[in-house]
């Protein structure tokens, strides 16, 4: 069964059952890094830092996002593994985005009812393991969403 949405606002799954096991495993690490970024953590540079998202992974500071997308569960399972690398399939069930307009001042959420799927690299370091290449932007819950953006149509998040 998918985990629903917890208090703070964090989501996800992560399925075992391929995958070597240990408290610092590739796809416990990617569930923390999903975790996180759920709860709101990649919405700011401060919140990065706050919440250590940023010790996860091997690239430097995130870009601004002009979108972030508001998903509601999330499963992940190992794909393959090595010694040093693992590719963890990610399913994300999507239920809209929150989109900026061009002035940077407005927020506005767009439905969208979609389960999108990626493929995430991770690479074991000397301080285990971290996330080897950044393939998507922020995705957070809808009690996240509501807490962190004043949105234009909050009515339009209110269902989730």
């Amino acid at each position: 069964m998918v985990q629903r949405l917890l208090a703070q606002g964090s989501i996800g799954r992560v399925n075992h059952s391929n995958q070597t096991r240990g408290a610092d495993s590739a796809l416990s690490v990617l569930n923390v890094y999903l975790s996180l970024d759920s709860a709101g953590a990649r919405n700011s540079s401060s919140r990065m830092r706050e919440s250590g998202i940023d010790t996860l992974a091997i690239w430097g500071d995130e870009p601004g996002y002009d979108q972030t997308d508001v998903v509601t569960a999330f499963e992940a399972t190992c794909a393959a593994q090595t010694k040093d690398h693992a590719i963890i399939s990610v399913r994300f069930r999507s239920v809209g985005q929150i989109v900026v307009d061009e002035s940077g001042a407005a927020y506005t959420f767009v439905p969208r009812d979609a389960a999108d799927i990626i493929e995430e690299l991770l690479r074991k370091t000397r301080r285990g393991w971290k996330l080897a290449e950044r393939s998507w932007g922020p995705r957070i819950s809808p009690a996240t969403a509501r807490r962190s953006f004043h949105l234009t149509n909050p009515q339009a998040l209110g269902r989730f």
